[in-house]
């Protein structure tokens, strides 16, 4: 988590992150999480590792740390590769996959913040693909390696749920997050006050067993940007 929001070290270690698809295989295990203390504290922590992986920003040049992205720089990003998988549709399946060969762009990302629509409507229209053939659209996309060792991933790369899952979170633009902080309420509200995996109990009594409480606060003297600044804040971390 430090490494993931440290501006000069989070870039060798989001790409590592990505490299093994650390956060579509811990989504796929939350329900495994339970109602636990324990659990609810892995989500959030999981969660919180995701957001700093697709926290917007670009390296303009070598010597200079990465410097944050705009929302228009962001869309254009995802745009260019959903531009870029139509294409590759277009040149093996262009009669199969029409759907997908002309469909809007902010459909595929999900511009909106209709992500379930999104992700809905691109596995409707690869269900003509036989899981060869979308894995090996995948790999053309370069989102994955056909030839790997590692047996863990070979059999994930069997799942064709999850195939679908590297696709769509490629594809799919995050969420602003200056639009989600404008939703954050600026007072704790009962459901957080009463949190106690989030907020401890003033008395040892009242503790859980587990003792697991929120995550602690970033000693960090820099933030990657002042979106990262009122996030943390906001949020505690």
């Amino acid at each position: 988590l430090s490494l993931s929001a440290d501006g000069s070290a989070r870039t060798f270690c989001c790409w590592y992150l990505k490299a093994i698809f650390f956060s579509i295989r811990a989504a796929r295990t939350d329900n495994h999480c339970g109602g636990s203390a324990a659990g609810h504290l892995t989500i959030q922590l999981l969660n919180s590792i995701e957001e700093w992986q697709d926290f917007p920003l670009q390296q303009k040049q070598q010597d200079l740390p990465p410097m944050p992205q705009s929302h228009q720089e962001t869309m254009g990003l995802y745009y260019r590769r959903a531009t870029t998988f139509q294409k590759l549709c277009h040149r093996y399946h262009t009669h199969t996959l029409g759907d997908i060969i002309f469909a809007g762009l902010g459909r595929l990302c999900g511009s909106q913040g209709d992500h379930k629509g999104s992700s809905k409507f691109i596995s409707s229209s690869l269900a003509s693909l036989s899981d060869g053939q979308l894995r090996t659209l995948l790999h053309k996309l370069r989102l994955l390696d056909e030839n790997q060792d590692s047996i863990d991933l070979r059999r994930l790369f069997e799942d064709r749920s999850f195939l679908l899952q590297v696709l769509t979170d490629y594809l799919q633009q995050p969420k602003n997050a200056l639009q989600e902080l404008r939703r954050v309420p600026i007072f704790c509200t009962e459901k957080l006050l009463w949190d106690a995996t989030k907020i401890p109990p003033n008395h040892s009594s009242l503790l859980m067993p587990s003792r697991v409480l929120s995550l602690p606060k970033l000693s960090s003297t820099h933030y990657l940007s002042f979106t990262d600044y009122l996030w943390r804040n906001f949020r505690l971390l």
